[in-house]
């Protein structure tokens, strides 16, 4: 029962069960490099979709998360080779940003 009188909220359980904490840090580097990808690109996540698959399976290699197919994980080949044009068409632009500046 709910103290305030309110409807009390049912919690449910994650998806794919619970798994351990990398407290050894096996795959604090991966992870690291993860973040500072999504700080630099201001919260944009399609930009570093390629270090989170590299995570991902760091954290299954070393065990710390059950093996899974890295396509029912989202991380689909069609939309990998469609990210790799989008970040190689975003270095044109910026490079050539950078001539201009120059």
């Amino acid at each position: 029962m709910n103290p305030f009188g309110g409807a009390s909220i049912q919690a449910k359980p994650p998806e794919k069960g619970s798994f351990p904490l990398d407290r050894a840090g096996q795959c604090r580097a991966v992870a690291h490099e993860f973040l500072g990808c999504i700080e630099i690109h201001k919260r944009d996540y399609s930009a570093c979709k390629d270090l989170s698959k590299a995570y991902l399976q760091c954290r299954m290699d070393k065990n710390l998360m059950q093996q899974e197919d890295l396509s029912k994980l989202g991380f689909d080949e069609k939309q990998q080779e469609s990210g790799k044009a989008k970040d190689e068409k975003t270095r044109q632009v910026l490079s050539f940003n950078t001539d201009i500046l120059v």
